[in-house]
């Protein structure tokens, strides 16, 4: 299972889930129901030598660009720079705000027709040379229902052997699947 980079997260709390991301899908499995959602991507994660704060934000300005958005507008909010998105190409293009507070991404923000969706990510820490958020939130806005995500984390630990539980663990075989492609 934990084959090539991997980045493992067991959460405990409100619900038992087991998450890992490689380098093209990330598996979420919460053990007490039996079911795993597997997301697979299009677009794949970046080199093991990558930072972690750019794995958790998935290099979001490098697929704007790539996907052909261009900044159309940038400006500092204190220590943060912001920088706003369109794409010229597409007629009514919806804007997309990043912004960074020198290398920590800390936002990315869009809208569309009765929707919305925020991401915050903050409280970045130095852990073995490299930039970890140790907190992130999504908001979800769409119509009258606003759904708010949080991810803490408590202990980030790096290049640790892990317990056999975790190392071993297989997902039962009549555990319900349900595959993304994303």
């Amino acid at each position: 299972m934990l084959e090539g980079p991997v980045l493992l997260f067991e959460v405990l709390s409100p619900v038992s889930q087991l998450m890992w991301i490689k380098q093209d899908t990330v598996d979420i499995y919460y053990p007490g129901e039996k079911k795993l959602f597997r997301i697979i991507s299009r677009d794949t994660l970046p080199t093991r030598n990558t930072s972690v704060s750019h794995m958790f934000n998935l290099d979001f300005e490098y697929q704007l660009h790539a996907a052909g958005f261009k900044v159309t507008k940038s400006e500092n909010k204190g220590d943060t720079l912001l920088l706003h998105w369109n794409n010229p190409e597409v007629r009514a293009s919806t804007e997309i705000v990043t912004g960074s507070i020198g290398e920590d991404f800390v936002l990315y923000r869009t809208s569309g027709r009765g929707w919305s969706l925020e991401v915050k990510l903050w409280d970045y820490r130095n852990i073995d040379g490299k930039r970890y958020p140790h907190f992130m939130r999504s908001k979800l806005k769409k119509g009258k229902l606003t759904r708010i995500e949080e991810l803490r984390l408590k202990e980030v630990e790096v290049d640790v052997a892990l317990p056999s539980y975790l190392a071993d663990f297989k997902i039962p075989k009549d555990a319900e699947v349900k595959i993304v492609e994303w």
